[in-house]
This record gives structure tokens, sequence and C-alpha cells, in this order.
């Protein structure tokens, strides 16, 4: 496999060169960067196409940073190489796709194309290199599609070049929008201010093509080169890709990138991106601290937690997940780890004892140095480490048995947790359920509105105080403590990918003394409306009762050996006060700036706290139906 990459551009936006820009932790340009990742994909032919009189720069480099492996190649996109002979004078680069016809000589079998100034990720050229296969007599090409959220800048604006696809994943549009602001906004022209799909796929010029593309290349830029301004316009790859697609001489197959992307347009982006570039280094690090080996892959990221972040890296003795546990929400991120595996210590130590041995019904938390489970970078960062469950994945909500089968294996859980031999939990986050002490947190910041944002919100501040009468339900009842998970819903429950059996009850962090209406309470708050808990369309967040039942009746059989009657009849208290908390949660790290949520849009913690107030108005007014559902079962 051959890769191609392209170095030609003078970085007239970012004020220098880009792709021999350091940015990598031991010095590095993205070119090197991009180059070692593909060395894992099998690539040991490099043809670096530059900007006539670059090419030096481009071997000094190399003279400088020798880099194994690698036959290289440096070619110069010369403005006069076109396919045919035309009278004009030109020093500014004819586009991307002309750059890709320069490498045409120098390449013989298929390869991967890349840009210098782009950091795809490093299971990129893997992916992508396994993607390209030849489908019938068209000539088949693949690309890697980032969404277009992922791949702005807050520096200034780019260019993009947005993707539609066909159901099967085969490319079937492509549209390039050449200014494009940080809100992903077109910021120029006819359709100024219109706003593009934040979630569609975009090229950012990572594609695997065989020699077939160089014909498609030379009818296009001679179509180009007969109605073009030739003095200024720019013949770009997208365009031509997008023109034999239509026309139905190639098919490109679109796959969804491994990993983030990140890359620099602006000067403000450096930074950006050698960030993203040490993280990788620390991810490698940590999984080296857990003894795990990669053998050819690496880390990629999984799930989509709001707190913590995780990395799956496959080894031989199967899938395991490198976890980082959020300091800025963990005070002490050592002590969450050591609590979740004794959970998972006692909960295993429980099925033991009912002779169940069935290694997918149980978490295991590996250790690092020390027989600790945990290892610290040399950042200070706390990671820990998980065996993936196999054939796993999250309880679907819309189907009723599955429902019913994750909610008993929530109300299972503090009787295992309780069984199980090990160290006593500790409460690793004080004040967790204080639900007093967020009213108390949420009007602090309203008064304090460090970020001038009360006035668009005051109308739910002033809601969540005329409710305040739940933030003291359930300490007003004399309820037993138990070993409960704090965060329970359907998400933290796996279930057979094939059957839809529960399997087991997942991510304990917060799993600790706690009441047992929270738990239930949480588990109707994100599930009885089948909607996220950021719905924007209120409309759409109603109770389903139904759902309700099957959430009741699942819990309430788990839970049959412990649970008391006064439990019982608090666990509809226990959905009205934690929707209420979750509310006062949201708003107040709104106000605060976003500082613990991850937010993936503006305003978006606003938008989940209006979302909890309508589902906590729609529970209040079907309150008296839930009570009797519970009191049924």
């Amino acid at each position: 496999m051959e890769i191609v990459i392209l170095a030609g551009g003078m970085g007239h936006r970012f004020g220098g060169i880009k792709q021999f820009t350091p940015v990598g932790p031991d010095g590095a340009t993205l070119l090197e960067v991009t180059l070692a990742d593909a060395r894992q994909a099998g690539c040991d032919h490099v043809v670096i196409v530059t900007a006539p009189g670059q090419q030096e720069q481009v071997w000094s480099l190399f003279d400088a940073r020798p880099i194994d492996h690698y036959n290289i190649s440096v070619v110069p996109q010369r403005p006069d190489d076109l396919p045919i002979n035309i009278p004009v004078e030109r020093t500014k680069p004819w586009g991307t796709a002309h750059a890709l016809w320069a490498a045409r000589n120098s390449v013989t079998g298929p390869f991967l194309l890349f840009n210098a100034d782009d950091h795809y990720g490093p299971n990129a050229p893997r992916v992508l290199a396994a993607a390209l296969e030849q489908e019938g007599t068209l000539p088949a090409f693949a690309m890697l599609g980032y969404p277009l959220g992922s791949t702005l800048s807050k520096a200034g604006t780019v260019s993009r070049a947005i993707c539609e696809t066909h159901a099967d994943g085969m490319l079937s549009a492509m549209r390039e929008y050449p200014v494009i602001d940080a809100r992903g906004c077109i910021a120029e022209g006819n359709d100024s201010g219109l706003q593009l799909p934040l979630t569609a796929p975009v090229s950012m010029n990572a594609w695997a093509f065989t020699p077939e593309i160089f014909p498609l290349l030379e009818t296009y830029l001679t179509k180009f080169l007969a109605r073009g301004n030739l003095e200024h316009d720019e013949c770009f790859l997208p365009a031509a890709i997008d023109d034999g697609v239509r026309s139905g001489t190639i098919k490109v197959k679109v796959v969804t990138a491994p990993d983030r992307w990140c890359g620099m347009t602006w000067p403000e982006d450096r930074e950006r991106v050698a960030r993203r570039l040490l993280e990788l280094a620390v991810i490698n690090q940590a999984a080296a601290g857990f003894g795990l080996d990669g053998s050819g892959t690496s880390p990629v990221p999984f799930g989509e937690g709001l707190i913590n972040t995780i990395w799956r890296l496959d080894t031989p003795v199967g899938p395991r997940l490198l976890q980082r546990l959020n300091a800025n929400v963990f005070s002490d991120p050592k002590a969450i780890a050591e609590n979740a595996k004794t959970a998972a210590t006692r909960v295993n130590n429980a099925l033991h004892r009912l002779g169940d041995t069935n290694p997918r019904h149980r978490l295991v938390y590996l250790d690092g140095p020390g027989n600790h489970p945990w290892f610290i970078d040399d950042a200070g960062g706390v990671w820990r480490c998980l065996i993936q469950i196999p054939n796993a994945r999250p309880a679907n909500p819309t189907s009723s048995a599955e429902v019913r089968g994750a909610a008993r294996a929530l109300g299972r859980f503090p009787g295992l947790v309780t069984a199980g031999e090990g160290p006593e939990l500790k409460e690793v986050l004080s004040g967790f359920h204080d639900t007093p002490s967020r009213l108390v947190a949420l009007l602090k910041m309203a008064k304090l509105d460090p970020c001038i944002r009360l006035a668009d919100c005051r109308k739910e501040v002033d809601r969540l105080c005329a409710l305040a009468e739940l933030a003291g339900r359930l300490p007003s009842h004399s309820l037993p403590t138990r070993s409960v998970h704090n965060d329970a819903k359907l998400d933290n429950v796996l279930v057979d990918a094939d059957s839809g059996e529960a399997l087991c009850v997942i991510d304990l962090d917060t799993t600790m003394p706690g009441l047992a209406p929270h738990d239930f309470g949480d588990l109707v708050r994100t599930a009885v409306t089948g909607r996220p808990e950021d719905e924007p369309d209120l409309e759409l967040v109603v109770v389903r009762e139904t759902v309700f039942e099957n959430l009741a009746t699942g819990y309430l059989s788990g839970a049959h050996d412990w649970l008391t009657e006064a439990e019982k009849v608090l666990l509809v208290d226990g959905a009205l006060v934690i929707t209420y908390e979750q509310a006062l949660r949201f708003l107040a790290d709104h106000l605060a700036g976003d500082v613990y949520y991850r937010i993936d849009m503006p305003r978006h913690n606003l938008q989940r706290t209006r979302a909890q107030l309508k589902l906590l108005e729609e529970l209040l007014a079907v309150e008296d139906n839930l009570r009797q559902i519970i009191a049924a079962i």
C-alpha cells in the first residue's frame, strides 16, 4: 500500500507553511505523525506533493528527522503540468484535484491520500485501506467521513465538502462550501446564515484510491480548464469525485471515521492540535501502564458519556476499555476507581455464591501498577481499564422485554452488592443526591450569574423555586440506606446483542450508600419518555404509562428480596425528586458556564433543563396513576 500526502499549501490563513510546523510532543509535524500511523496499515512508499521550490524543505525535514521503513518520493505541483496545453501564466496552485494529478507517475498501485496539515486519527489509515474493495466493473474508491460539527474552527471560517450517501453507505453527491463559520453556518454568498447539519459527513481529504482515479482526474481537469476562470479558480478533488459519482463512472464507499479529526487552518488551531497529539500519546502511555498489547491497532473513542472519556483497544486476549476519569468532576478519582472495583468484586462474589459463573454477568476492572485499579500518567491523569463484555449492547428502550429485563437487573443490583463479600462501599461523592443542597447551589449560581446567563433562564429558575417542596420530600422519611447504583438507567445495563437478555450492570462510579427511590427515579427519568434528556421538541416529552409499568414491574421483581414496603410506596416520589434534582443540576451548570457536563452546542445545558422540567410537569400530572400502578404490582 502506498500513500500520497498533499503538502503544497502555502498557509495564507495560517500565516506560515503548516506542513513543516512541529506540533507533536516530540516535535513531530503532522506529516510525520500521519506517516507513522500509515505504517501500521502497511504503507511503505510515500509520495509527497509539494509546491515548486519546497522540495528541498521536505528533504531537509527527513534529513533532520529520519523516518524508517519508507521509500520517499517528492513531487512538485507545477502550474504548467496540465492534461492540455493552455496559454496562461499562473503562480497560484490549481487545487487539490490537480495536486493529486501531479502524483500520477509516482504511484503504481492502491494508495491512501491525506493532507499534510490534518490528522485523521491513528486508526484512519488502517480502516481506510481495509475499505478499498473493488465491486463490479466500475472503479471503486473509499472515503473517511467526519461529522461537520467536529471539523469546525473557533478561530475562523473553513471550507468543507458535505457528502450525501445512499442507504448502503455509497456516496451519492458532494458539495463544497468554501466559507463555513464556527457554528456550521454558511458565512458568505446567497445562502449566508444557512445552518448546515452538524452531523453530516464531510470529506477532509482522507481517501483510498487505485490508479484508476487518474483518468477521471484527467477528464475533469480538462473540463475545468475549458470553462473555469484560469487566473483564480481552483479545481477541488471533491468536485471531481462528485462529477464522477453523478455521471455513474465511479463508486465511492463512505466509511465512518474511527477517530477524531484535528487540523490547522488558523494559527490558533495549532494549540488544539498539539493538545490532541499529546492526548494520543497519553492514551498509549495508559495502555502500556496496564500492560496492554494493541498488536498494530490504536485505541478508538468508545461511547458518548457526559463525564468520563473512554477508548477501546483490541488486544490478543480480547477488547479492553481504557477510561480516563474526569478530575474536574471527581475530586479523588483514585477513590472512585477503588470504590467501583469494590462494588464489582462484591457483585462477583455474590454471583459465585449463587452458582452463576458466566463471565458476561460481571464487570471486571484490571489492576495497574501496585495492584491498584488505576494508573497515573505523566500528566497526572487517572486511568482505569475494564474487560469489554463481548457481544453486548445497551438495553433497547423500545423493547418492552428488554426494558423489564434491564429494570430487573437494576433492582437486583443493590441486593447483590450487599450480599457479596468485600470491603464496605464508601460515600465517594458526598451529597450526591442531597437535593436541598442542589437547590441552594442553583440559587447561589443564579445570584452570582458569572456568565451573564440568568436573563435567558429566569423563568426556569423561578419554576424550580416554586417546586422547592420536592427537595425535602425524600429526606422527610426515615428510609434505610442501601448500596445503590445512583446512576440507574437503561444505558447502564448491557444485554446480549442477539437475544436481548440482560447481562450486567455497568458504570459503577457512583455506587455507594443511598436511597432506593433515587435509583428507581433515575430509571424512570431517563426511560419513560423514550426521548433523550436533551430533547429540543418539548411536545415529545410525555410520560408513557405502559413504559412506566414495565420499568416498575422489572425493578420490583429484581428488588423483591430486599425492598421494604415503605420504600416501594415512595418510588414515584423518587421519580419526581430525581427529575427535579437533575433539572437543578443542569441549570446550575448552564449558569456556571458548562463546567461539569460535556456539551455539544451552545445552551445545551439549558436545553437539558427545559426537557427535564417538561418531564417533571408531565409526571406531576399523572402522579396518581403512577402510584396506582406501583400499588397493583
